[in-house]
């Protein structure tokens, strides 16, 4: 190799003192950071499966419960909501948080969606999970994420209330 060889700065010497080839060097570890945290995005926001039987209508959920003497889990969230999709992909997608939640009426309203909703119980943060009773009293509000663990302790916790 001849001391005008270039080849990129891969050889390790830089004929132009450094500066050239440290560009080069910082555009390739800035190119391999944005692939890893675009790799990272669409990892997160991959649809996750629900294990839980949300339906979106406030009332109907309210009447159900009423009628099976039920408590109302309510999770207002949106769809630009980053903490939302973890709590989908690593709460509500598990069995034992399903099995936790089938004696309740679990309701998932989208605050971008519903907003008479979310006004209705002045949601000002999403995620916020919320238990109403079946007349729609407020029995405990969780603002943000739990893990699997805590969600299900919160749940009971709130049930304990009711009695």
């Amino acid at each position: 190799m001849s001391d005008g060889d270039d080849r990129g700065g891969l050889s390790g010497t830089c004929p132009t003192g450094g500066g050239l080839c440290g560009r080069k060097r910082a555009n390739w570890v800035m190119a391999g950071a944005l692939l890893v945290v675009a790799v990272l995005y669409v990892y997160a926001s991959r649809p996750v499966p629900t294990a839980v039987a949300w339906t979106t209508d406030l009332e109907a959920g309210l009447r159900r419960a009423a009628q099976e003497d039920r408590l109302v889990l309510v999770k207002f969230h949106a769809s630009w909501c980053g903490p939302c999709k973890i709590l989908d992909r690593d709460v509500f997608s598990r069995s034992d948080v399903a099995r936790a939640l089938d004696p309740w009426v679990p309701v998932s309203v989208d605050v971008d969606e519903q907003s008479s909703v979310g006004s209705r119980f002045a949601i000002q943060t999403v995620p916020t999970l919320m238990v109403l009773s079946s007349r729609g009293d407020i029995v405990a509000r969780q603002v943000g994420t739990l893990s699997p663990k805590d969600f299900i302790a919160w749940l009971a916790e709130a049930e304990a209330k009711r009695k």
